[in-house]
């Protein structure tokens, strides 16, 4: 899906290698945080997921939509 939408094979790492480590701290901690892992906290890795990805692609669009009006140092900075 994100091939056929951003048009390119280079975005897939850029957003799925930053969700992957984010996922991997998550569950690094939550045995030290929450416990063992049940049922209910087994789901945390699919929330997780479904909210970094969109984070992540939004990221991406608004990058590439600045891209092609700005050089890439301006499309970089991040609007306040």
């Amino acid at each position: 899906i994100l091939f056929f939408s951003f048009g390119s094979i280079r975005i897939i790492p850029v957003v799925i290698i930053p969700l992957l480590v984010g996922l991997a701290w998550a569950f690094a901690l939550v045995p030290a945080l929450v416990g063992p892992l049940n049922i209910i906290t087994v789901f945390l890795l699919l929330i997780l997921f479904g909210m970094g990805i969109d984070y992540s692609i939004h990221l991406i669009r608004h990058f590439q939509k600045r891209l092609q009006s700005q050089p890439v140092e301006k499309a970089l900075y991040l609007y306040r």
